[in-house]
């Protein structure tokens, strides 16, 4: 087997396991958030915010 060949198995190697880790870690960040979650919704009664988007670029008339 030639070394180029060889770096090639390496490198496949450990991308490989640094993927498995991501999925791993973000399994289990995600099974422990999902304890935790709180709803985004807000109560039925109370009253919506209003919020302005202004990205400020315009002259004022």
């Amino acid at each position: 087997m030639d070394n180029k060949n060889k770096i090639k198995l390496i490198a496949s190697g450990i991308t490989l396991c640094c993927c498995a880790a991501a999925v791993g870690a973000v399994s289990v960040i995600s099974s422990r958030n999902g304890e935790d979650a709180a709803p985004a919704a807000i109560l039925q009664d109370e009253e919506l915010p209003v919020i302005v988007l202004d990205a400020g670029h315009g002259e004022s008339t």
